[in-house]
């Protein structure tokens, strides 16, 4: 996936959230999802907050959809790996959020793991996008040893 893609991927999925249109969302996973969520986890009432199949993920969503009819997000940034994709992202209550999938092909997605960027009350171990910045750029600043790619 070139990074062109990428975003087309991303801001095709933040277009169908944002719609609340369950089937153009669905449309981006593949039968065999796997899903990983703290909040799948609270709404689920499940421990490890997986959601296993596409059938489970529509139902899932669904009640999501209908729990949060206000549910907006905002595209921040992106990472890209080799057969990876990590989405930035801002939600309707202005909390930044990190999706990570992994896929077999461009257009499916086939494990997800959503979880919430946490932020400290001490600046110095925020681990939040830093403003002005990508989120590649904030990572490779809290933790230098780690060389920049873009």
């Amino acid at each position: 996936m070139t990074r062109d893609e990428a975003w087309k991927l991303a801001e095709h999925w933040i277009a169908a959230w944002n719609a609340h249109d369950l089937d153009l969302i669905l449309a981006h996973y593949e039968d065999a999802i796997e899903l990983t969520s703290p909040v799948a986890a609270q709404l689920l009432g499940t421990a490890d907050g997986k959601v296993i199949g596409k059938a489970n993920l529509k139902a899932y969503f669904r009640r999501g959809l209908e729990a949060y009819p206000e549910l907006h997000f905002i595209l921040n940034d992106l990472l890209l790996g080799v057969s990876s994709l990590v989405l930035y992202y801002t939600n309707q209550k202005g909390r930044t959020r990190r999706n990570s999938w992994s896929y077999r092909r461009m257009e499916k997605l086939h494990e997800l793991s959503r979880t919430t960027v946490l932020r400290s009350r001490d600046p110095a171990h925020s681990r939040a996008l830093t403003p002005g910045k990508t989120a590649n750029q904030t990572w490779c600043s809290q933790y230098p040893s780690y060389r920049q790619s873009d």
